[in-house]
């Protein structure tokens, strides 16, 4: 919904509501919660599937340093 909101297109969106295994293996499932919870994160991944750019955001309430992964999409994606 954000990116159709937003009028983003050029982006894949994932979901892991079922299985929980990218917050597993990504490091932001809260676990010993009655509901599982992912603590807020944003990831930039390059096209070879390399993580470009991680930040763990400790409080969920507050939001990432998206300027900071915007930068650096728009350094990987210079070509």
């Amino acid at each position: 919904r954000f990116c159709t909101a937003e009028g983003i297109t050029n982006t894949i969106t994932l979901s892991d509501t079922h299985n929980h295994s990218f917050g597993l293996n990504y490091g932001v499932l809260i676990e010993g919660l009655p509901l599982p919870l992912l603590t807020r994160a944003v990831f930039v991944v390059a096209q070879d599937g390399t993580i470009a750019h991680a930040e763990y955001v400790p409080e969920v309430t507050n939001h990432p340093n998206y300027e900071a992964a915007i930068a650096v999409l728009k350094k990987i994606t210079k070509a």
